[in-house]
């Protein structure tokens, strides 16, 4: 008997640690995986199937998803990739000064409610008995009591507000979606646009390539219990303090 294809939801496809983890889930031929971006994947293989959205909103969500028909499928992970740490047109915050409130909507904006409303529409359409992980990318800075340096106030607080989310989320799913496992992800530092003008004060041995990312995410969610409870992360599976 051949074993039941599993099928992996990757939103925010298009980052480096989404594109090498996509790579990493095709190594085995039984696993299917959806892509959500805004522009098509390029992936040289059958089991990748790219599906372009115009935005993150309720309505284009919700019409990607559904001719895909989540409840009927053995859904096995639901994986977030989605964040914007800084753009052309502004860097994190070193001062209270330089806090705009521009910035702090586009940044709540997409690290906050873009994966939530992620989350929102696949559960709208999954089956409550399904068991799958849902795992978005948070980061160690969202932590208030790990908060020793100050700074960087947009980005901290569309962080540490995904995490309170998720774990509003994990609490309504114990009680209505008791197979989901939902994961905040802090994925360190990977060698990738999003981090580039940054990397000048990280040790090279934390500084990780795409690939070597995908293999701690892969690692690190496989191994979270499905005990109704949020895990905060890291790439080392140890656990942070909020």
């Amino acid at each position: 008997m051949s074993k039941a294809h599993s099928c992996y939801l990757i939103f925010g496809a298009s980052s480096a640690i989404a594109n090498a983890v996509i790579q990493k889930l095709i190594e085995q031929p039984n696993n299917d995986v959806y892509t959500f971006s805004r522009n098509a994947i390029d992936v040289s293989s059958n089991q990748v199937h790219s599906i372009t959205v115009e935005d993150y909103s309720a309505i284009n969500l919700k019409a990607a998803l559904k001719p895909l028909e989540i409840s009927k499928k053995n859904i096995a992970g639901v994986y977030i990739f989605n964040g914007i740490l800084h753009s052309d047109k502004f860097r994190p915050e070193k001062a209270l000064s330089q806090f705009d409130p521009d910035t702090f909507s586009a940044v709540i904006a997409a690290n906050t409610i873009t994966p939530i409303s992620i989350i929102q529409a696949v559960l709208s359409l999954c089956d409550k008995s399904q068991r799958f992980k849902i795992a978005a990318l948070s980061a160690r800075i969202g932590s208030i009591s790990d908060n020793g340096l100050g700074g960087w106030h947009s980005y901290r607080a569309s962080k540490a507000a995904l995490n309170m989310l998720l774990q509003n989320i994990t609490i309504e799913c114990a009680r209505s979606y008791k197979g989901i496992k939902l994961i905040s992800y802090h994925p360190g530092t990977t060698d990738s646009p999003l981090s580039k003008p940054f990397q000048a004060n990280v040790p090279n041995e934390q500084l990780f390539s795409a690939e070597k990312s995908a293999d701690f995410f892969i690692n690190v969610v496989e191994k979270q219990p499905y005990n109704n409870q949020l895990s905060y992360v890291d790439w080392q599976g140890n656990t942070i303090k909020w």
